[in-house]
């Protein structure tokens, strides 16, 4: 079975980009909740950009219109 591609949305359709604020703050969050660490900015900001795309993440089955 062939599905029409023009029902799977594109990533910048269902899933934009966290802003750059939007990462810092959830990074500050992070960072607070893991006591304030020194060194481990670049870390905390990766993990905070990895969550942010992940909950903006569509299942599959919901991003193929029926």
């Amino acid at each position: 079975m062939l599905m029409n591609s023009a029902l799977i949305p594109t990533a910048t359709e269902t899933n934009p980009s966290p802003s750059h604020d939007e990462i810092a703050q959830c990074a500050r969050q992070l960072w607070t909740e893991s006591g304030q660490p020194e060194g481990r900015d670049e870390a905390i900001w990766y993990e905070a950009e990895r969550r942010l795309i992940s909950e903006r993440r569509v299942p599959l089955e919901t991003a193929i219109a029926p």
